[in-house]
């Protein structure tokens, strides 16, 4: 069996009834079905050989734009994605220069991510039943962030296949930290960092996941890195920041702290900010397991300023349900050291 089709356009919303006419086996035509693909293509060629619906050669070479699929299992999903493409099955490349774009990772992010502009190269080679793929030097701008994204992908059908990713980015904004904040972590962990953090500028951050899939996020049983397994590390130096520990505590303003996501652990060091008079010395916030059933938040923290400020954060956060009242009234004069040793429940 051959086929052999060339056109100068086409619109892929037209062709969807007659996709059941192709000599695809059931399988692929159902995931085609699932995956509802949208888009337009230009000066495509198309020459395929098969035998009983099984492919044994093919060339496929088109323009493409506005192209995108909906999610399903575990491919991603993507809209107005601009570009070419040239395949057959050995080989295969994409080349991408879009705007305007939408990547949506669905059950591992909760949104879709915007990509105003997205640029770069995604290469495949098969052999046999492994295939390998590689984006390389993959440009992705928006409102949240900018910056390269190099991976590697084998898909050799062990554990989900090897992921070899790494990120860096700058330019990032704070503010729309929740659209990258990934399922996993769990409903109570989701919420306070959603309704934590508050503002602030991110540069210097740092992507890594390298291991197996079905391993990630590369823990032992007692929820440690294991780095035999791999290793999932996120990592960025945050400034001007507005972080509230939780409901009722006083904001944080002007902070300056390096961030962590390794495994399954949060760790935020700070070197600057202020709450109320109180100038921050150092500060180490930590969630040692994201995911636990019942997350707890340890903040180990040492401010200096006048007295009556350090009275006065006592006050005006739960820490005054602990003096009894003792703090309320209490008159202060000079600088002092205030160091603080709290955990909080995150469900709180």
């Amino acid at each position: 069996e051959k086929l052999k089709l060339s056109l100068a356009h086409i619109d892929l919303a037209f062709i969807k009834p007659y996709l059941v006419q192709l000599p695809l086996p059931p399988e692929v035509l159902q995931k085609i079905k699932a995956l509802s693909p949208t888009g337009k293509f230009d000066d495509l060629l198309l020459n395929w050989e098969g035998k009983q619906s099984i492919t044994t050669k093919y060339q496929f070479n088109a323009k493409f734009n506005n192209l995108g699929i909906l999610a399903y299992e575990k491919i991603p999903g993507f809209s107005n994605l601009t570009g070419d493409i040239k395949a057959n099955q050995n080989t295969g490349r994409i080349k991408l220069h879009t705007q305007n774009a939408k990547l949506d990772f669905k059950d591992v992010l909760r949104w879709p991510i915007p990509a105003d502009k997205l640029d770069g190269d995604i290469l495949w080679d098969t052999n046999g039943t492994v295939t390998k793929i590689q984006a390389s030097q993959l440009s992705i701008s928006n409102q949240h962030l900018a910056g390269i994204l190099n991976a590697e992908y084998l898909m050799d059908g062990n554990k989900g296949g090897y992921l070899d990713l790494t990120g860096k980015f700058g330019k990032g904004n704070a503010k729309y930290a929740t659209f990258y904040y990934p399922t996993i972590l769990g409903k109570d962990t989701l919420h306070w960092l959603d309704t934590s953090i508050l503002a602030g500028r991110a540069e210097d951050i740092k992507l890594t996941v390298k291991g197996r899939l079905a391993d990630f996020p590369f823990v032992d049983n007692k929820n440690n890195l294991d780095t035999k397994l791999g290793l999932f590390r996120v990592s960025a130096k945050i400034s001007d920041a507005l972080l509230e520990y939780g409901t009722d505590w006083p904001v944080i303003e002007g902070l300056g702290l390096d961030l962590l996501f390794e495994g399954k652990r949060m760790e935020l060091n700070a070197n600057a900010g202020h709450i109320f008079g109180n100038q921050i010395i150092k500060s180490k916030t930590t969630i040692a397991q994201l995911d636990a059933d019942l997350p707890i938040l340890n903040i180990e923290s040492e401010l200096k300023g006048p007295t009556a400020e350090g009275i006065k954060f006592v006050n005006k956060s739960p820490v005054s349900t602990v003096t009894l009242g003792f703090t309320d009234d209490l008159k202060t004069s000079g600088q002092g050291k205030l160091n603080l040793g709290l955990s909080i429940p995150l469900q709180d």
